[in-house]
């Protein structure tokens, strides 16, 4: 019986195995997993969990002839170097423990927006209305703010003194600070 020599690493569903003839690399999930071994054959592994009973179908590889050209040493190490970059990959995208905080940056032309005095920003331009609101008389409550349409009952409720007639649109007033009527509505 000959020296043998065996150590396997895994690191999430990606094992290395460490061998007398080479490194293998094994990728799989419980009840499936594919191999490329040391002598390069690629072996797929599915099987039942828990009961013993599995499938194995092996491909590709084995061992060259003396004089058979060796694939240079890269062309062999790639797979090896894509599954490590991709673990790496995994690992560093599951975040930080929360402790941490990211910082984000604005683009230089946001900082220099933001930077700029309010009145230098840019502000989001609405397209003027191609209809204007048609003007409208109102009468004002000048003791309520308060505006109705002409015909409305607290009109002529109101004292002479309180009431002033005015012509605008509704939106104006509204930007005025003055309020609506409740009962007439004045749209």
């Amino acid at each position: 019986m000959g020296f043998r020599f065996r150590k396997s690493v895994n690191l999430g569903p990606v094992r290395f195995t460490a061998s007398k003839s080479g490194i293998s690399t094994s990728v799989g999930v419980r009840g499936f997993r594919v191999t490329k071994k040391a002598n390069g054959k690629v072996q797929t592994t599915t099987s039942i969990p828990g009961t013993g009973i599995s499938y194995t179908s092996a491909s590709g590889g084995g061992k060259q002839s003396r004089t058979a050209k060796r694939k240079p040493f890269y062309t062999r190490w790639w797979f090896i170097g894509l599954v490590v970059l991709i673990v790496l990959g995994a690992i560093g995208g599951r975040g930080s423990s929360g402790s941490e905080t990211a910082v984000s940056t604005p683009a230089p032309s946001a900082q220099a927006e933001l930077q700029a005095p309010a009145a230098e920003r840019s502000l989001p331009v609405e397209a003027p209305d191609p209809t204007p609101a048609p003007l409208r008389t109102y009468i004002l409550n000048l003791e309520t703010n308060v505006f109705h349409t002409q015909g409305c009952q607290h009109v002529q409720r109101m004292k002479d003194s309180n009431k002033q007639e005015i012509e605008s649109t509704y939106q104006d007033m509204i930007n005025q600070g003055y309020s609506p009527c409740e009962t007439c509505n004045p749209r």
